[in-house]
């Protein structure tokens, strides 16, 4: 290890949890657009500890991450296709939306 900074889950509620007593985050650099859509902090992506180190000290500067509109994101499209045959498990779950897939209905899952 060299000290990289490794993509992490939970970026976003972490980030909405310091809104309001920080104004600025530092993030791994692959979260760093999520933890862009939450307003009111600059989110800035970092990828090793030496650049946040630097980044404290003012020994370098690293860019903030644009804040983003969350309708961007709900219209990009996947740059894949989803398939039923990559779920896991949730047999009783798929096979209730196979019924109604094939009868034509809705289905609301809780």
């Amino acid at each position: 290890m060299e000290g990289q900074v490794r993509e992490v889950d939970g970026v976003l509620p972490s980030v909405l949890a310091v809104r309001g007593s920080v104004l600025k985050a530092v993030v791994p650099y692959n979260n760093r657009t999520e933890g862009a859509l939450v307003s009111g902090v600059e989110v800035y992506g970092a990828k090793s500890l030496r650049e946040i180190v630097a980044f404290l000290s003012g020994e370098e500067e690293l860019k903030p991450e644009k804040p983003l509109d969350i309708s961007e994101i709900l219209r990009e499209k996947p740059d894949e296709e989803l398939d039923f045959a990559d779920v896991a498990g949730q047999a009783v779950a798929k096979r209730a939306l196979e019924i109604a897939a094939a009868g034509n209905h809705n289905c609301l899952m809780l």
